[in-house]
């Protein structure tokens, strides 16, 4: 009994601090979106959603989670596998290099880009033949890449993670039973981070959901509205509504609760505990010197990315331009 109530004794406090940090403030939101004027009220959250603008940003919110995961996924996996797998693993340097874009504030990362691509900008000063920029750049594109280009280190790591604990054994026994390569990715390599790839997704999309500085700098001078931007509209910029801001925030919640969900579902699902009485080894893949080159490029370009990133802020803004936001 009395190590029972040392036990509960933890918990009972970890429980409070759960309800009063985390489920209070939640429970604030759905109140303020539900409760009006004293009184259970949906029609005015069914008339906030209605709303043409507001609808259009919801599909632009989800839109732009699934192409960031999508883009994400496309860097990250080939980058995984690579570091993994093959000898290029052995540059640890890698590991800290693609890390530092993460811990980049995305805000002052979005700026630079702006600064960079906008219309007599740093690039058009450098390449005289492109006097109004990138135009290109200013498009959902450009969006989905700057945000992209941020998160994408996150799911290299959960990839690269999931594929060491891998054992070459599965892939070898496939060998000998006369599997081809590509049938060995398919059948036991792909179906085995089903898992892992879930989760990175799902933590992807529910960031760039609540992502704020990208979406406000970049994504607002395309015409590009999304919850965060909408929401900080409603709750700082006259008139101030909270009510709508509230509204919009309990989507929000929902749909990262529904997320969360189906990747429990799928996770549980799809999830393998690899039994073996031998120790796993892993067995690196020799790449053709054609594939070496290809590989070598392929971390050259997103380094390229990456370091543009980090450097075009440090560049102050062109004296002949338009301004940092013109």
């Amino acid at each position: 009994m009395n190590g029972r109530k040392h036990i509960s004794l933890p918990l009972l406090l970890l429980g409070a601090c759960l309800v009063f940090l985390v489920i209070a403030p939640l429970a604030t939101v759905f109140v303020k979106a539900l409760i009006i004027n004293d009184h259970l009220d949906f029609s005015f959250a069914a008339a906030a959603l209605s709303e043409p603008q507001n609808a259009r940003m919801i599909r632009n919110s989800l839109l732009l989670g699934l192409a960031v995961v999508i883009l994400s996924s496309l860097i990250s996996i080939p980058l995984a596998y690579l570091f993994s797998r093959t000898r290029l693993g052995r540059h640890k340097i890698f590991d800290l290099l693609f890390l530092v874009p993460f811990m980049t504030p995305p805000y002052i990362a979005s700026m630079g880009w702006i600064l960079f691509m906008q219309k007599r900008g740093l690039f058009s000063q450098l390449v005289p033949a492109f006097p109004n920029g990138i135009p290109l750049f200013f498009t959902f594109g450009g969006l989905v890449l700057v945000m992209s280009l941020h998160i994408f280190p996150f799911m290299m790591v959960l990839m690269k993670n999931a594929m060491l604990h891998i054992p070459s054994s599965l892939e070898e026994a496939a060998a000998i039973s006369g599997a081809g390569y590509g049938r060995r990715l398919r059948k036991i390599f792909f179906p085995l981070l089903t898992g892992n790839y879930v989760i990175g997704a799902l933590l992807v999309f529910v960031k760039t959901l609540s992502e704020y500085g990208t979406p406000y700098t970049l994504g607002r001078r395309i015409g590009f509205d999304v919850f965060t931007t909408d929401i900080h509209r409603y709750a700082a910029v006259a008139p101030i509504d909270f009510g709508k801001a509230a509204v919009l925030a309990s989507v929000l919640v929902t749909i990262c609760m529904v997320l969360w969900l189906v990747q429990n579902y799928i996770t549980i699902h799809h999830s393998y505990d690899l039994i073996s009485g031998k120790g796993s080894r892993m067995k690196i893949h020799q790449l053709s010197l054609p594939g070496e080159v290809l590989a070598t490029l392929y971390i050259g370009l997103v380094l390229v990315f990456l370091s543009g990133s980090l450097i075009f802020p440090s560049f102050p803004p062109p004296l002949s331009g338009s301004g940092a936001l013109g």
